[in-house]
């Protein structure tokens, strides 16, 4: 998704529409003007950037130790207190079915859309 946004930051004005309603599917609307109280076809484009390179952010090459070191202390404070129930992709599986669309995301920016449409192997690797 970011080298997408990068490539609509790379147009001209008109080329960056034509992307947009491209990408889209909105051939039938005109472009806006003024966005956030920006005018001007630069700085609505600022503005489309500014957002959508916020929502979207790579890991840090040691993001996945990190995560997985915090899974696992976790994983040991919670086996010291008690067993922990085990958990089965039908179990799994029901429980994602079950979230609603549309709903914010959370701290870590991962919304219920996310893990609805993250497929199996997503599925597989929760429940490990």
């Amino acid at each position: 998704m970011i080298s997408c946004i990068t490539n609509y930051v790379k147009n001209d004005n008109i080329g960056f529409w034509k992307a947009w309603r491209r990408h889209f599917c909105m051939q039938n609307l005109k472009p806006t003007n003024t966005l956030n109280g920006c005018s001007g076809d630069d700085n609505v484009r600022y503005e489309f950037t500014k957002h959508y390179t916020s929502l979207f952010y790579p890991n840090t090459p040691d993001a996945d130790d990190s995560h997985k070191m915090k899974t696992l202390d976790l994983l040991e404070e919670a086996s010291a207190e008690s067993t922990l129930p085990m958990l089965d992709i039908q179990i799994l599986y029901n429980c994602i079915c079950s979230l609603k669309n549309n709903k914010a995301s959370g701290y870590d920016g991962i919304c219920s859309e996310h893990i609805k449409h993250g497929g199996n192997h997503l599925l597989f690797h929760l429940c490990l």
